[in-house]
């Protein structure tokens, strides 16, 4: 072993193998894929001070959860992606202190015990949970909030992620995201979604608002009731089909400073999309209207290739809303006003039953 240690930078890990050497001391971003149990983990982290960037990508299983495991401080550590199943992450995060304003990635998957959470159980995951995200967004000024739901997940982010798999080829995650999903039983404990919610952005900040929704559970309206009434500030706010019906069917006023909606495209069999789209949307548009605060904007830019979704005609009668869309293979950006008088402007829609034949 030569006298002086070399400068280490990166290295991933996919085999068992010996981390007592001392160079690793000047290890700054890790990657492991496969190790025993919590307190090797925690001893690894230990004799790494160094660390800036880690990525835990267990899967769906993970190492054991052993007991007396100590505490690791880790005072270089900006960017934690973990992904391996929820009881496991929870203990690790439990254990270690990172550095201030440290983005986290947690992907984890709900299995054994945590499928029915006790109280103790819950309050213990929000602590854990809660302690990240105050250390993240005390450094953070977020004021965007990213929630994607259907029966077996639920992720939510202080950003819209990048559509794909958690990724391990960038050696540094920036954000705050969790994911947690059970695709065993298909169904997610109501109290992981209560659970989650309150630990992102304080929603009275938030001011553009994603709901990337499939279906959002009777059981659960009163919590998204709730979280939803408190996001006072919201002026932008990107839905699905099933977002929207979901909206229209709250009493009382939402976001009162809503000027922008972002369609997001939902092509799923689960989904009503090309059934009730038009109407929800005319309905919504009408409502807001009523009430005095009009959209000034419907941006269907997330269509991207499919170009609008609806026929803009039948939105005439919204004088002076904008409405917005790319257009063919390059995606131009075009917008219209509606009450223009200029229907030579309008785009071509997309036929359902193309969009069927596409994407069934």
């Amino acid at each position: 072993m030569p006298k002086d240690q070399p400068d280490v930078f990166l290295m991933q890990h996919h085999h068992p193998m010996n981390f007592g050497a001392p160079w690793l001391t000047n290890l700054n971003s890790l990657t492991l894929n496969s190790i025993t149990t919590l307190s090797v983990l925690l001893g690894v982290c230990s004799r790494m001070p160094s660390i800036e960037n880690l990525h835990l990508n267990f899967g769906t299983t993970g190492p054991g959860i052993d007991r007396n495991l100590r505490s690791v401080n880790m005072p270089l550590l900006t960017s934690l992606d973990i992904s391996c199943p929820l009881d496991i992450s929870l203990t690790f995060l439990d254990h270690i202190t990172p550095a201030p304003g440290c983005n986290l990635h947690l992907f984890s998957n709900v299995s054994g015990s945590l499928e029915i959470m006790t109280p103790a159980e819950v309050d213990s995951a929000q602590r854990i949970i809660m302690k990240f995200a105050k250390n993240y967004f005390s450094h953070r000024g977020s004021t965007s909030f990213f929630l994607q739901i259907s029966p077996e997940t639920i992720s939510a982010a202080d950003f819209c992620p990048k559509v794909g798999p958690i990724s391990t080829l960038h050696p540094r995650f920036e954000g705050f995201r969790i994911t947690i999903y059970d695709r065993h039983t298909g169904r997610l404990p109501p109290c992981l979604f209560a659970l989650f919610l309150g630990t992102f952005v304080p929603a009275h900040c938030v001011k553009k608002l994603i709901l990337d929704s499939t279906y959002i559970r009777h059981a659960l309206v009163p919590v998204f009731t709730d979280f939803l009434a408190m996001m006072t500030a919201v002026e932008m706010l990107g839905l699905t089909t099933d977002g929207l019906e979901f909206i229209n069917s709250l009493p009382g006023v939402h976001f009162p400073l809503l000027k922008t909606i972002i369609w997001i495209p939902c092509y799923t069999s689960e989904s009503p999309d090309n059934d009730n789209m038009e109407s929800l949307i005319i309905n919504f548009l009408a409502m807001r209207r009523k009430i005095g605060m009009p959209i000034e904007t419907l941006d269907f830019s997330p269509c991207t290739y499919l170009s609008v979704p609806m026929d803009i005609q039948i939105l005439e009668a919204e004088a002076g809303l904008r409405v917005v869309w790319l257009q063919g293979v390059y995606g131009y950006r075009r917008e219209y006003v509606c009450g223009s008088g200029r229907p030579e402007e309008l785009p071509t829609t997309i036929s359902r039953s193309h969009l069927s034949s596409v994407h069934g």
